[in-house]
């Protein structure tokens, strides 16, 4: 059985885990995008307080309600999760420059395509089936980085990149 270690509370543990190492691509992205990959270290952003329901439900056209933060896991300076009423996941991920740049590497390598005149650098690609389609952009910026991933049956390429924009202009 393969072993690895994990951030978040259980940093520098070692767990068994009946996943192949190293990882598949598709699944590395997916845990790059949910914070589960990345080394210890991180100071704390709101992301949530990056977007208003109003606005998500703006650029987006989905209905959200507010947004829920997620949980304190190195690599990750910030998170928040708004699900819509069609079951779409709309997750931002708010990271330091060395997290975002290997994401954008991954994303690079797993056919993602340049997005132009978005921060210093952007990547995007469509979501991995196992997360339920969708898509993620991500962007490296004077602050680090941060990931938009609009994930379900209401994920677009359109959806992500209007997020994007507006957090974008925020930041």
């Amino acid at each position: 059985m393969d072993r690895g270690t994990i951030g978040g509370p259980l940093a520098g543990s070692v767990l068994p885990l009946s996943l192949p190492l190293p990882l598949p691509l598709p699944l590395l992205l997916l845990l790059l995008a949910c914070g589960l990959a990345a080394p210890a270290w991180a100071a704390s952003e709101d992301a949530c307080a990056l977007l208003s329901a109003g606005e998500v439900n703006a650029a987006t056209g989905l209905t959200v309600s507010s947004g829920t933060p997620g949980p304190a896991i190195p690599g990750i300076v910030g998170k928040c999760t708004w699900t819509a009423q069609d079951g779409t996941k709309i997750v931002i991920t708010l990271r330091d420059v060395r997290h975002i740049q290997a994401t954008l590497e991954a994303q690079e390598r797993a056919g993602g395509t340049a997005v132009a005149a978005l921060g210093a650098q952007a990547i995007g690609l469509p979501a991995p089936a196992f997360a339920g389609g969708g898509y993620l952009i991500g962007v490296l910026d004077r602050q680090g980085g941060f990931e938009v991933s609009v994930l379900g049956a209401g994920g677009s390429e359109t959806r992500a990149l209007a997020l994007a924009r507006r957090i974008e202009a925020q930041r």
